[in-house]
């Protein structure tokens, strides 16, 4: 399958006019991202970044984190976006199972820096999250092949780190599977991206997939405060919203508060929680439109399952899975009960990745044969 930055980096020289990203109250266009991520392949490479190394970043949602990822793949490596508020002893701990060869730290994380150069990690604070980095020289480390695009660290039971490596294929397979699932999208769409760059489902829907389909999307810092976030969003007339249900929640106290509320809403899209079926009728009413709920795991890139859309959606489930997966049910004792419709969810497909990163004994128990256990006990109608 096709590498990201090459589908991604064509979209931005065919239209370098065209507007693709709203920041901080402004429109950049296509070539105003491909301008930063080619100035950021320039940095890492001169560097030290080699192919197969991996670059970690502590950062908000930003162009900054588009670019980064672009400058990685470019140079044949991979970018793992982790959580800052993780802590120190959990994040040294993911620092130490992915081994990069450097670490991006957003303005305000200067706290940081020691101690990961006394762990002997290159580490750097950007002064801008829309300018190329300052000079960083990486350390060398161990190489990956290639397809790796981005690894994630998940919070294990054992507590111990957990990381999921999802490759250029897995990502793009998703993407792909996902604009097809939502029917309504279209490439004059504005997304909102807020979630978090550092789960899958705000890095591959509200990050990745515009960029592939040659959609626009807002990317705010933070979602916080409410007010502020329903401000930006009437202001770049985004028109699809991307969200977890409490956040949705907030928008609609929000707007309430006398918040701006979108005009023309399209579509809201949630995920990584169980949605209220209240919130549904709330947000009909208060935001203008419904909600399309979804399924997914950071080992399938993430989405597995989503409503299509308002005539075909049925309320408090998450859809039909999309195209791509096979899937089985099991029991307790691992017999197939698919038939009779209820059982643990087990998938397989272009989405799912091969395996935790480094670590066969975890992944024993839940790749088998091809097969992912999501862990998800489901009713399927």
């Amino acid at each position: 399958m096709e590498r990201l930055e090459k589908a991604i980096l064509d979209n931005l020289r065919q239209a370098p006019e065209k507007p693709c990203l709203w920041w901080e109250g402004e429109w950049w266009s296509n070539g105003d991202l491909l301008n930063l991520a080619e100035g950021l392949t320039s940095v890492l490479k001169e560097g030290g970044f080699k192919a197969g190394y991996r670059i970690a970043a502590l950062l908000p949602n930003s162009p900054l984190v588009l670019g980064l990822s672009l400058a990685a793949w470019s140079l044949g490596g991979a970018i793992s976006p982790l959580n800052a508020k993780s802590g120190v002893p959990s994040l040294m701990g993911t620092l130490k199972l992915v081994e990069p060869c450097g670490v991006i730290l957003a303005p305000g994380l200067e706290e940081l820096k020691a101690p990961l150069e006394e762990e002997g990690l290159p580490a750097v604070v950007v002064d801008s999250l829309s300018k190329p980095l300052p000079a960083l020289t990486v350390k060398e480390t161990s190489t990956e092949d290639e397809s790796l695009a981005v690894i994630f660290a998940t919070s294990g039971t054992t507590g111990l780190p957990k990381a999921v490596p999802l490759t250029h294929g897995n990502l793009m397979d998703n993407s792909l599977a996902m604009y097809e699932s939502l029917v309504l999208l279209s490439e004059e769409d504005t997304l909102l991206n807020v979630l978090p760059n550092f789960h899958s489902f705000g890095y591959t829907v509200s990050g990745l997939m515009p960029l592939i389909k040659k959609m626009k999307q807002t990317i705010l810092a933070s979602f916080l405060p409410p007010v502020e976030a329903m401000k930006s969003i009437y202001a770049s007339q985004t028109n699809v919203i991307v969200a977890v249900p409490a956040m949705l929640h907030f928008m609609i106290v929000a707007v309430g508060k006398g918040a701006p509320k979108p005009e023309s809403l399209k579509m809201i899209v949630t995920g990584g929680d169980r949605l209220n079926v209240q919130l549904d009728g709330k947000a009909r009413e208060i935001l203008g439109a419904g909600v399309i709920e979804g399924y997914g795991l950071t080992e399938c890139s993430p989405v597995v399952a989503v409503n299509k859309n308002y005539e075909e959606r049925r309320v408090g489930t998450v859809g039909p899975i999309v195209r791509g997966y096979e899937w089985k049910l099991l029991d307790e004792k691992n017999n197939d009960v698919t038939p009779s419709g209820e059982g643990v969810l087990w998938v397989k497909g272009p989405s799912v990745t091969a395996g935790y990163f480094r670590d066969p004994a975890m992944s024993e128990g839940r790749f088998v044969d091809g097969w992912f256990n999501t862990g998800d006990y489901v009713r399927v109608e």
